[in-house]
């Protein structure tokens, strides 16, 4: 993006509320965890682009998604936590995946794996409030050595890169399409990249959206930034006319930087200029564009009416670029201009940067325990400056937004300045039939739990495997204070804590639309200390003032609690929450909940092969059917100790113990009904 950040590509992190970690400013020695033999990532030159097909990148399928793309529910104002925003405007949040590489300068963390063997790492946990994800950061190109990728330097990067599929993984499962990206310029000839055959086709264009197929994602963000030829512009625009006609499917934003005669410039509005890169003469280029940050609103009127005078919906093609990457909390430009009122936005928005609460934390991001403060960032940004989507909006106009663009931050680190992202834009739920299981689980941890127990004590990052978390953080009702807990957990590593209750507290948890049909229950797995009392709460479309109340069993260790709702046939679910009273000094833990069918039926045959086995290292790599009613398969070795959890065909694994002769591996449904144990041989192919 525009400031000279092309040089430097971007991952990142958002933390979590965390319980029990170790104290601040313990980080990890060895701040690049990749296996001996883990595949990493890569991005494409022409030439590597021209000529890939999964058969010729070697690496290819242990980067595909397995996860399908949710449905979004319709919009139901009255379940929000502001009803009187509406839904029109669609969010794109810019951003990076697990870590920061550190431009060289500072430690970094290059992390262009699907799992990290570390815990504080970014795994993003407000998908409620994005449609579309995408990285607009330079991978290297095939063949880099990872120490050069390390130490960053004497890297060539790719034009094209896919995205991480672990964060795919959770973008599907939230109902967020997840895009790739093209970043120019690069050290290359751009013409390669806009060739035409004679047939009329695009080899480029056909790779890409043969890439997007097979990796399972769902678009490209275009990103480009420098000046060519006006003929190589004139032939871009052709091959994304080309590529959405033999594509539809998948979505293009374009950034607002180049004009039809292939000089770079930045209209901060929507005009003839960058209307170019939507809409062509002969078809649709682009589906939106990505409008640099210094828009105003009479820009933002102009380039509204301009779009419905062309035939365009204006919330459909204009994203109002934000810039927090460098701005952090108080970008110049105020965003409020975007959303004139509640109900009638100018425009979309895009975020770039959203990543800075944890890469642009103000201390050690890879020290355990500042995840506690790094998530407090993450929700002052997302749900508002006093963690509450409720009660969004600034809370100093002082040297806050709008002032003027002198190229430096104001008071980045000052939450106080950012309206949060939930005071414009509502959130979103995919949660709309059975069976449906939360965890609460992030998609990292200290460790890692199956039924209550800890398996492991191995820090990880997997956002590939992170839950459908609470739809708000945090939405209450009365005194409490709520966190990720991750010293213990029912499955994966983190549990949902609820303490310091003052009288009786409410917790919305998730918003959802789900008619029951009479044959489902709802399963929780809890810890409520003796002299505490908690309860589900079920809100009901039909009657949202008075929810249902059924209460939960008293435990001092997890404890099952299965309840019939055969009693509310034919009503729609519209929310979930929890009552809690009395807890005094003691926590109430919830570790699963879920609305399944009563006589569950796992459906498919679970498969699982070992292709290649290297017991020197540890490391193995394997095949899996992942189709039907499959969920996850946990891996672990004879003696019990925990391997990993994959949710992939095809995967990378390590830690395996050398005295190891087989791999024990527990398939799990999308119910989270287990299949029978499969104890698969390990055959060494050192």
């Amino acid at each position: 993006m525009k400031k000279s950040y092309f040089l430097l590509f971007c991952f990142i992190v958002v933390g979590v509320v965390v319980a029990g970690v170790p104290q601040a400013g313990q980080a990890a020695d060895n701040y690049s965890v990749k296996g001996e033999n883990q595949p990493y990532f890569h991005g494409f030159n022409a030439e590597q682009m021209l000529n890939w097909s999964p058969e010729t990148d070697t690496t290819a399928k242990y980067f595909r998604s397995s996860t399908p793309l949710e449905k979004r529910n319709a919009p139901y104002t009255a379940t929000q936590a502001q009803p009187q925003l509406k839904n029109e405007a669609a969010l794109l949040t810019l951003s990076g995946d697990y870590g920061d590489p550190g431009y060289g300068v500072e430690k970094g963390i290059p992390d262009f794996t699907r799992t990290v063997d570390a815990y504080a790492r970014n795994v993003f946990q407000f998908w409620q409030y994005v449609d579309y994800y995408a990285s607009w950061n330079g991978v290297p190109i095939e063949g880099t050595n990872y120490d050069d990728i390390k130490s960053n330097h004497s890297l060539t990067y790719g034009v094209v890169n896919y995205p991480n599929p672990a964060y795919t993984d959770a973008a599907h499962r939230n109902g967020v399409k997840s895009l790739g990206s093209w970043f120019w310029p690069r050290q290359e000839e751009f013409s390669k990249w806009v060739v035409q055959k004679e047939d009329g086709s695009f080899p480029i264009a056909d790779k890409m959206i043969a890439l997007a197929h097979y990796m399972n994602f769902d678009g490209y963000f275009i990103n480009q930034e420098a000046t060519i030829s006006k003929e190589n512009a004139h032939q871009l625009q052709a091959m994304l006319v080309y590529f959405k006609q033999q594509a539809p499917d998948l979505y293009i934003q374009f950034y607002d930087s180049l004009t039809k005669d292939g000089q770079l410039h930045y209209v901060n509005g929507f005009d003839t200029t960058n209307s170019y890169w939507v809409q062509a003469a002969n078809g649709s280029a682009s589906d939106s564009i990505f409008m640099n940050y210094a828009w105003n609103t009479n820009r933002l009127e102009k380039g509204n009416q301009y779009a419905k005078s062309i035939g365009l919906d204006p919330l459909q093609v204009m994203f109002a670029g934000t810039e927090n990457q460098k701005y952090g909390f108080n970008p110049p430009y105020d965003p409020r201009q975007i959303f004139a009122d509640k109900t009638n936005p100018l425009a979309s928005w895009a975020l770039f940067g959203s990543d800075f609460v944890y890469s642009r934390y103000p201390g050690d991001n890879l020290a355990n325990g500042n995840q506690v403060a790094i998530n407090t960032r993450e929700r002052e940004y997302w749900s508002g400056p006093k963690q509450d989507p409720t009660t969004t909006g600034r809370l100093t106009e002082e040297n806050s937004s709008p002032y003027p663009d002198r190229g430096q931050p104001n008071d980045a680190n000052n939450a106080a300045h950012w309206d949060g992202v939930a005071n414009f834009i509502a959130e979103k739920s995919s949660i709309q039939s059975v069976p449906f299981v939360t965890n609460f689980n992030t998609g990292h941890g200290l460790g890692f739990y199956t039924e209550g127990q800890a398996v492991s004590t191995r820090e990880w990052s997997n956002i590939g495997i992170q839950d459908v978390l609470p739809t708000w953080q945090w939405w209450k009702e009365g005194q409490a204070e709520i966190a990720y807990n991750y010293t213990s957990a029912w499955n994966g590593g983190s549990s949902l804590e609820i303490k310091n209750v003052q009288g009786q507290a409410i917790v919305h948890l998730f918003k959802m639309d789900n008619v029951l049909k009479g044959q489902e229950e709802l399963t929780l797995q809890a810890i409520v200390p003796e002299g505490a009392k908690a309860q589900v709460l079920l809100y009901f479309k039909d009657n949202l003032t008075n929810p249902v109340a059924l209460s939960i069993r008293n435990s001092n260790g997890w404890e099952e609690t299965t309840l019939d709702l055969a009693a509310y046939k034919d009503r729609e679910l519209g929310k979930i929450s929890v009552s809690v009273e009395n807890t005094s000094k003691k926590s109430v833990l919830l570790g699963q909940l879920g609305i399944v069918p009563k006589n569950k039926q796992v459906a498919g045959t679970p498969i699982f092969v070992v292709d290649h086995y290297l017991k020197d290292s540890g490391e193995a790599f394997v095949h899996a059917t992942m189709a039907d009613d499959l969920l996850y398969y946990d891996v672990t070795a004879p003696n019990g100790t925990f391997i990993t959890r994959i949710n992939s065909e095809d995967s990378y694994l390590n830690h395996i113990p050398a005295e190891a002769t087989s791999l024990v591996v527990q398939p799990v449904a999308k119910s989270h009904q287990k299949y029978e144990k499969l104890v698969i041989p390990l055959i060494n192919n050192d």
